[in-house]
Parts: structure tokens; C-alpha cells; sequence
């Protein structure tokens, strides 16, 4: 499993924390289950698309985008291995065409995905 967004920085800690919760919460551990990769764009837009394809090359199970514009950036590169999308509106970015059918590869797993983390249960 691999995470790629723009920098490193506490909103993102927190966030990957949170995740690596619901891993475990899930039977997961880090570096007994599952082998978490991070990647940064070093705050530079234009690494991203980089870094998306050599995740795609390194044949990871899934990919983790932060940021609009890491999860378009690694779309241009996969269109088999699944990606976690956090974005808060993916709508109206125009990255899924809608919440109850998103489109692209695991869409189920994308609903499914979204609703346990909603606090209402979208």
C-alpha cells in the first residue's frame, strides 16, 4: 500500500495515523500484514506525476492519493491497481461521476470505502 501526496506535514500525519487505525482495527499491522510505502512531491506539483509511476512500476496493491491533483496524476498512470481517493469533493472535481456510482476499477469498494469513513454513513 502506497500513499502519495504533495508534502509531508501534520494534517497528513494525523491522517495516515487514522488510517493505520483502521488497519488494525481491520487485522493489519505495518511490516507484518502490510508494507506501507510513503511518497512526497516535495511540495512540487510536478513530482507527482513521478512518483504515481513509480509506485505503478513497484506493483503495489494499492495506492493512497492525497490531493486532487495526485489523484488524477496517478489515474494517468493505472487504470488497474485501485485508488484510495481523499478529497473533499470528488464530484466536483470531476474525479468520480457521482457518489452512488463513482465509476473506474473496485467501485464497491470505493462506496463501501467512503461510508465507513463518514461519520453519517453517506
Amino acid at each position: 500500500m502506497a500513499f502519495s501526496c504533495r508534502a509531508p506535514g501534520l494534517p497528513l500525519g494525523i491522517l495516515i495515523e487514522a488510517f493505520k487505525q483502521g488497519l488494525r482495527e481491520q487485522g493489519y499491522a505495518e511490516g507484518q500484514t502490510l508494507i506501507l510505502e510513503r511518497r512526497y512531491g516535495e511540495t512540487r506539483a510536478e513530482r507527482l506525476s513521478d512518483l504515481a509511476a513509480e509506485l505503478v512500476r513497484a506493483k503495489v496493491d494499492v495506492i493512497v492519493a492525497v490531493t486532487d491533483l495526485a489523484i488524477w496524476l496517478t489515474r494517468e498512470h493505472t487504470q488497474t491497481i485501485p485508488i484510495v481517493m481523499v478529497s473533499t469533493d470528488p464530484v466536483g472535481t470531476g474525479l468520480i461521476a457521482s457518489l452512488a456510482r463513482p465509476a473506474g476499477h473496485h467501485p464497491a469498494r470505493r462506496r463501501a470505502l467512503h461510508r465507513r469513513g463518514h461519520p453519517r454513513g453517506a
